[in-house]
């Protein structure tokens, strides 16, 4: 079999998460296709670290939900965008979601939040707002809002992907092999050999006398001999 790679064009969600002070040209992007995701939390092995108080190990994921069955049936026309999520992994203090872009010159309420059911997919628009976490410890511990916000924004692209490509083997041909050439001397015309082959197995013709019996060639003769001196007697 050959194998070839030719660049397909694939379409990806851009996630960009911004923290305060950053913008969609700053912050943390990612790429984002069926089955991958974006782990949030407290642990080095997170691909977003946040790193303080009241942060669970593995807090939240973003990442694409399956399609709904009249979803399958549109196919291409429901883009990646359309499936971005993000789930509460049971964290100790939640995950809110802010569902308007925020204002960079008025400080965002609390209740401007809306915290997630926790296991439950809960949809990501571009220019939402997540709040992680969602509660804030007491005292000198506690973090303000904007310690606490992360801006998402979303965006449809499209990318190069190298893909192998398997051709199908030839198809074998039969081998037809031909029969030695013979020599000129030795051809035989196919009606001369025919010929021959039907004389040697006919049987020479048998003449029959008078009284019925079979006679030989020499036979035949001597009959007629007698027959001619039996005549000249008589005449004399």
């Amino acid at each position: 079999m050959v194998a070839a790679v030719e660049v397909r064009q694939e379409e990806r969600c851009e996630v960009v998460l911004c923290r305060k002070g950053q913008d969609a040209s700053t912050g943390k992007k990612f790429l984002l296709k069926p089955g991958e995701l974006v782990r949030l939390g407290s642990r080095g092995n997170n691909e977003v670290v946040l790193d303080y108080e009241g942060v669970s190990k593995h807090h939240a994921d973003i990442f694409l939900r399956d399609k709904q069955p009249e979803e399958v049936i549109l196919g291409d026309e429901v883009r990646l965008v359309g499936l971005l999520s993000i789930r509460d992994n049971n964290s100790k203090n939640g995950v809110a979601v802010r569902r308007l872009p925020l204002e960079q010159e008025t400080p965002p309420h609390l209740s401007s939040f809306e915290r997630i059911v926790q296991g439950s997919p809960q949809a990501l628009q571009d220019g939402w707002s997540l709040l992680i976490p969602a509660k804030s410890r007491q005292g000198h511990k506690q973090m303000s809002i904007d310690q606490r916000i992360m801006t998402v924004h979303v965006s449809s692209v499209m990318v190069d992907v190298p893909v192998l490509v398997v051709a199908p083997p030839p198809v074998a041909r039969p081998v037809v092999h031909s029969p030695p050439p013979q020599h000129a001397s030795l051809q035989v015309p196919a009606a001369a050999a025919a010929d021959a082959e039907a004389a040697k197995g006919k049987p020479k013709k048998k003449k029959k006398t008078k009284t019925g019996e079979v006679a030989t060639q020499d036979q035949y003769q001597h009959q007629a001999s007698r027959a001619q001196g039996i005549t000249m007697a008589g005449t004399s």
